[in-house]
């Protein structure tokens, strides 16, 4: 070979180092595969929970990371940690019906693990606890599964948990609020529904509280119509007093619900169907007349659907 050939062949690599090799999806676009990048912390945390069980790297609340491959996908999933919380990117070689599937969903409600290679780790006679954990700036939820098989509701439980199915069953978002006095079983509706249901259930996410949102913890429950998020505000009118004086912001960290429009926005939210597939249950020792004393607008009909005396 001479020197020219040598020339010419090192002119040609310089040539095509400098070709992005992202430009192979534009002919790859045409066999229906495309290159996906996504910054939105909702839609990289769906797709992370989506592959969590298929990664090759694990973070310390067991969540996924790194390198995951199914069902005509390729992915990869970045988290960088600053002072104001984890920053997440992912990169996506897929079809565009894996892609709607991971960030989506099924559409018939089936196992939340659409294209993986193994199987949903959670069985389906679990209840999934969400506990929301970690710091004001760094806030998660950590999972752990519960059976509960001798735990029987009492008749008048029995009868609320009824209305309550057949109300969700038509209109696919529920807002309960119980009121009575102390001891009457009132705490324990959320988790004899969640059993109904064997479906995500959580009682510690605070909203009134800097650094917990509820929107967060939807993305991390990924509810369905076959499995909702059920989310209980236990003995809510002791917060709901401090949102009515008005809570003070936190010089860092949002607080969702600090105000009376805070309260009010995501109750509408669900109402409208931001939200689906969640059942919210308001409990207290007071009564419907002491929360409209505070302000009627709190517990008006179209922001709590279903209220009753246990």
């Amino acid at each position: 070979m001479n020197v020219t050939s040598l020339i010419g062949i090192s002119y040609g690599m310089t040539f095509l180092a400098y070709i992005p090799f992202t430009l192979i999806f534009l002919v790859t676009q045409w066999y229906g595969v495309k290159l996906y990048v996504l910054t939105d912390p909702e839609d990289c945390k769906r797709i992370q929970k989506r592959v969590s069980s298929w990664a090759t790297h694990t973070t310390d609340n067991d969540k996924g990371y790194g390198y995951s491959i199914g069902y005509w996908y390729f992915v990869n999933i970045q988290i960088t940690d600053n002072d104001y919380g984890d920053k997440y990117s992912v990169w996506m070689i897929a079809t565009e019906a894996s892609y709607r599937s991971l960030l989506n969903g099924k559409t018939d409600g089936e196992n939340k693990g659409t294209s993986l290679l193994i199987p949903n780790a959670f069985d389906k006679t679990d209840i999934i606890i969400h506990e929301r954990v970690g710091s004001l700036t760094n806030p998660w939820f950590k999972h752990r599964t519960i059976k509960i098989n001798t735990m029987e509701p009492r008749p008048a439980q029995a009868v609320i948990i009824e209305k309550i199915k057949e109300w969700h069953a038509v209109n696919g978002h529920t807002v309960v609020y119980l009121h009575g006095p102390p001891g009457t079983g009132k705490s324990v509706i959320g988790i004899l529904l969640a059993n109904v249901y064997k479906c995500a259930y959580c009682n510690t996410l605070k909203p009134w509280q800097p650094g917990d949102n509820f929107g967060s913890l939807y993305a991390d429950a990924d509810p369905t119509p076959q499995s909702p998020l059920v989310v209980v505000f236990d003995e809510f009118d002791g917060p709901l007093q401090q949102i009515h004086a008005g809570i003070s912001p936190h010089p860092k960290v949002l607080i969702q619900i600090a105000n009376k429009t805070g309260w009010n926005q995501l109750l509408d939210e669900i109402h409208i169907g931001i939200y689906p597939n969640v059942i919210l249950v308001l409990t207290s020792n007071k009564s419907p007349e002491f929360i409209n004393s505070l302000d009627p607008s709190y517990i008006r009909e179209g922001r709590v659907d279903l209220t009753f005396e246990l």
